[in-house]
């Protein structure tokens, strides 16, 4: 996660990674002192950094309680990853736009580091490291569209992206699953067939579906 360099930022990167990066945390409520004393700061950014997360769904703040660290709902999980579908979607259909085979073998190699460095993540037993490499092969996919606005929408859906992709992993098999998608997502790129791509990628997502909510 980026570190930030306000109290407020501490504070608010800090009860994030908690919260993404461990079940232990869900419908758990966050403490203002106790973060405060942890990070060495006043209450007063701690507020500001729980209003923040409250306001991405991460936290409810519920009255005389306080904020309790909210467990993903099986509709907001469908709903969020129907939005990544409608997105990536989209971009896989752009694939008829670019220019040429050159472009597609480009794109092809971006995701072939991606999906490299992904091995060396499973390898390592390095879930964030994995997860970071995740992130970067299918944001390659999305810049492909050259819509700013979609880009935005799509950024905007990380962290809870973030959250349902670390819950899937920990499946087992999970991983190499997502390594033998990612690869015929290449291999299907390499040949030009945007129907087919959409289709590698849809199913991917749609896996991810399944191992959240069997």
């Amino acid at each position: 996660m980026t570190g930030g360099h306000t109290a407020s930022d501490r504070a608010y990167e800090y009860i994030k990674t908690n919260i993404i990066f461990s079940r232990d945390y869900e419908g758990q409520f966050i403490t203002e002192a106790r973060i405060a004393e942890r990070l060495k700061i006043s209450r007063t950014p701690v507020r500001e950094a729980i209003r923040r997360l409250a306001a991405e769904d991460l936290l409810q703040l519920i009255q005389n309680r306080g904020a309790m660290v909210l467990v993903p709902d099986p509709n907001d999980v469908r709903e969020l990853l129907q939005a990544r579908e409608v997105i990536e979607r989209f971009a896989a259909q752009q694939l008829t736009r670019l220019d040429g085979s050159t472009t597609v073998d480009r794109l092809a190699d971006v995701l072939e580091a991606h999906l490299e460095d992904e091995r060396i993540a499973a390898e390592a037993d390095d879930i964030e490291a994995f997860i970071a490499s995740d992130r970067q092969f299918h944001v390659a996919i999305i810049e492909v569209m050259g819509n700013r606005y979609l880009r935005a929408a799509y950024d905007g859906l990380h962290d809870q992206h973030l959250r349902l992709g670390l819950r899937a992993l920990t499946n087992p098999g999970r991983t190499a699953e997502v390594l033998q998608e990612h690869t015929t997502i290449v291999a299907v790129l390499r040949t030009g067939d945007s129907e087919r791509f959409e289709a590698a990628l849809v199913d991917h997502i749609r896996a991810t579906l399944r191992q959240v909510l069997p």
